[in-house]
């Protein structure tokens, strides 16, 4: 702080040139105290916070960089002090709950609100998180347009977590998203602007504004309307813009607060030559300067992104009714007949509003055929592409509509919304998948036996059901990475099946595999340590289960599965002994099942990825002979299933998988010749895989880690032609990957270790 402000990040760069989070740290600091006018002065210590040095204001706040007095808390925390005063009881009381409301938003993208009070009578504090990354406006420039889509895919996630629970963020400018060191976004100020706010207007809650504020807010919050989703909608349509342009879409640095406050309600902003004319559409739909005009919800905002990562299309076609009829009766008559029925559904309802009539019985009409993707008439009618699912979702929507008195049609509703969803995701034919509308018409579902279990006897049967949606909403959303909200969902549904207290064989079940998805989602979200106590309950609920009826085949798979996957657990955290008896167990309760269910498929499946496992933890403890001897009985095993069952794409992936970790182990041996060969048929079946219509995050994963191992040992053979191939196809297949599930620390690791093998 001797330094003269111009030399002081020169300082810091120097001193910190192989510490990138502490040079990100202290360059922020560095920038906020540049900004830093004179305070008013305030306690050393406040409410057990010791305040260390002061930031600079926002406008409705004055920042603190502050750390825990009690040391309780081994993180510097920001203060934040209100610069309006709150007189009124009413207000304050408002203030309060608006505090709490914040207080429960739980995400990893959202700095989080820990603690609040009084400074003195009527100057509230609150602490958040502290972050110190650089904006995602001043990073966008480093990122490539995948990486960009991204990070910005995560903060619709975000932001829509929020919306859900009815918490608007009201102050989006980018000095409010920050990148951690691992661009992962950081959302501060949450829904603060607005606790301020008066009349919900977050623009009169500041004491200053200037023309770069300004920039920000949507036309309707200009003009003095009240914030609404929609000016989060407009919000972020402006961030997005900047990121993909490196500019914000209105005005000059020189424009008065008027000029730009026009040109933001009446100008259209110039297209981002960079970009495509889909991500064009995208922008402009965001930035719409009516309310209607624009996404109905950052869910929308999402599906559009989504469906352009995926390759979809999200520019909308012009079509009359007629013509599309008539060209979905040429391509297929079940089609037809399918697009009819969801229209005669409709054109039913319509004229039967307010009439009395079985909208029970429709409703199991449509359930049981019309949407049923088990149905291979049902499948080859998805085919027609979204005119005819959005046909049954419309009516089903206006069915929700209208049944909040309705409890006799909440079920059939739900049972519904679950089929919908399936499609949704699945897709079919010329119907791509789509998992933000699936996730969309599961939450639907979810929600619908939420209010049956809630009503006074709810029987096991709503228990199930229950279980049945909240599982298929827990897997759309970590297939979506949105773990804090899965987890939420997952320990919602335990919750309510520990407090029925039903015996029955189907609660406890539908509680056995609740524990395992928790444990997979803690897990997945960095929790790996206290995942365990969740996958061994799981074993031991399904242990249970199936030890009260030790010839039932099905609950013998589900024990032994509940089994491998805590193993699977183990192993990645080097509890190779534990792993051992997980996978031991599995084995032993499987193998005599295979031979009396006279090798089925799926018995042989479970038991050969019991052996993988152990052949695993075998190879972990220099046992590479008896490890050999476990990988290669199951190959043979899935080799064996595959020919009974050519089609089984758990099959596939398995061996894929088998044949891949005998690569990794016998390239490690020296064996090269095995090695290649191994490596090489795990990425035909892989291909295989991803050449379906349904293909998973997983399989592409697995592709770009055989692809990589390939190129290794073509290296080690001298193939330097084919090593770089297998490397340049490897780096195209991470990044279809990374489009369609983000990365993971250790993933970006992965990659750059392939660039640099790819530069050699």
């Amino acid at each position: 702080m001797a330094l003269a402000p111009k030399s002081r990040l020169l300082f810091v760069e120097e001193k910190f040139t192989n510490r990138r989070d502490l040079l990100n740290f202290t360059q922020y600091i560095l920038r906020r105290l540049q900004n830093v006018q004179d305070v008013a002065p305030i306690p050393d210590v406040i409410a057990g916070w010791s305040v260390l040095i002061p930031l600079g204001s926002d406008g409705m706040f004055m920042d603190y960089l502050v750390e825990r007095e009690d040391q309780s808390i081994n993180h510097v925390m920001t203060f934040k002090v209100a610069q309006t005063k709150l007189e009124d009881p009413a207000t304050k009381q408002q203030f309060q709950q608006e505090i709490r409301a914040l207080s429960s938003l739980y995400d990893a993208n959202i700095a989080r609100l820990l603690d609040n009070g009084w400074v003195e009578p009527g100057c509230p504090f609150v602490v958040t998180e502290f972050e110190a990354g650089p904006t995602v406006t001043e990073m966008s420039p480093r990122l490539d347009l995948k990486e960009n889509l991204t990070v910005f895919l995560r903060i619709l996630t975000a932001i829509g977590y929020a919306h859900q629970r009815r918490i608007l963020h009201g102050d989006l400018r980018p000095s409010n998203i920050l990148l951690t060191k691992d661009r992962v976004p950081r959302l501060l100020n949450f829904g603060l602007a607005r606790t301020l706010a008066r009349d919900g207007d977050s623009l009169a809650a500041q004491n200053e504004i200037d023309a770069d504020s300004i920039s920000y807010l949507s036309p309707e919050q200009i003009r003095g309307k009240a914030l609404t989703e929609a000016s989060d909608v407009y919000t972020l349509g402006v961030v997005f813009y900047e990121m993909l342009a490196g500019r914000p879409p209105y005005g000059q640095a020189k424009d008065s607060i008027m000029d730009r406050g026009r040109a933001i309600c009446e100008s259209i902003p110039p297209r981002v030559e960079a970009v495509d004319e889909e991500l064009n559409y995208i922008i402009s739909k965001a930035l719409q300067k009516t309310v209607e005009g624009r996404y109905p919800s950052v869910l929308k905002f999402r599906q559009d992104i989504e469906a352009y990562l995926e390759g979809r299309g999200v520019m909308p076609r012009q079509e009359h009714f007629a013509e599309f009829l008539v060209r979905s009766v040429k391509g297929n008559w079940v089609t037809a007949a399918l697009l009819l029925a969801v229209i005669g559904v409709g054109w039913f309802a319509y004229f039967q509003r307010g009439n009395q009539y079985d909208n029970s019985a429709k409703l199991r009409s449509i359930t049981g055929s019309l949407l049923d993707p088990n149905d291979a008439k049902s499948s080859a009618s998805a085919s027609a592409g979204n005119s005819t699912v959005q046909g049954a979702k419309l009516y089903l929507d206006e069915m929700l509509g209208n049944s909040s008195s309705r409890p006799e049609l909440w079920g059939e509703l739900a049972r519904a919304y679950v089929k919908l969803a399936e499609i949704e995701f699945r897709g079919n034919g010329q119907l791509p998948g789509n998992r933000a509308a699936a996730i969309e018409s599961t939450r639907k579902a979810f929600e619908l036996t939420l209010k049956l279990v809630g009503l006074e006897g709810a029987t096991d049967l709503e228990m199930v059901e229950l279980a049945r949606s909240a599982e298929m909403l827990a897997k759309l959303l970590q297939e979506a990475r949105d773990y804090p909200e899965a987890l939420k969902v997952t320990q919602e549904l335990k919750n309510k099946l520990n407090s029925s207290n039903s015996a029955s064989e189907e609660v406890q079940k539908a509680l056995a595999v609740a524990e395992s998805r928790l444990a997979d989602l803690m897990f997945v979200s960095g929790e790996q340590q206290a995942s365990m106590p969740f996958a061994r309950s799981a074993v031991r609920q399904f242990g249970a289960i199936f030890e009260a009826d030790r010839g039932n085949p099905d609950k013998a798979r589900a024990y032994v599965e509940a089994a491998n996957n805590a193993g699977g657990k183990a192993l990645e955290l080097n509890l190779l002994s534990e792993a051992m008896g997980l996978f031991r167990l599995a084995e032993s309760t499987i193998r005599p099942k295979v031979a009396e269910s006279n090798n089925s498929a799926s018995m042989m499946l479970e038991l050969a990825k019991a052996l993988t496992g152990l052949g695993e933890v075998l190879a972990e403890s220099n046992l590479e002979q008896q490890a050999r001897m476990s990988f290669k009985e199951a190959r043979q095993l899935l080799e064996q299933a595959l020919a009974k069952d050519k089609d089984n794409g758990e099959l596939m992936f398995a061996l894929a998988d088998v044949l891949l970790r005998n690569a990794r182990l016998s390239r490690t041996a020296g064996d090269l010749n095995i090695a290649f060969r191994d490596a090489e048929r795990s990425i035909q079946l892989l291909k295989k895989l991803l050449g379906r219509p349904i293909s998973t995050s997983d399989q592409q994963r697995q592709l770009s880690v055989a692809l990589t191992l390939r190129g290794e040992v073509a290296r080690q053979q001298k193939n330097r032609q084919l090593a770089q191939e297998s490397f340049e196809e490897a780096h195209k297949s991470w990044n279809v990957y990374g489009r369609l599930s983000g990365l993971r620390k250790d993933e970006e690791v992965e990659i750059e270790r392939l660039k640099s093998m790819m530069k050699r």
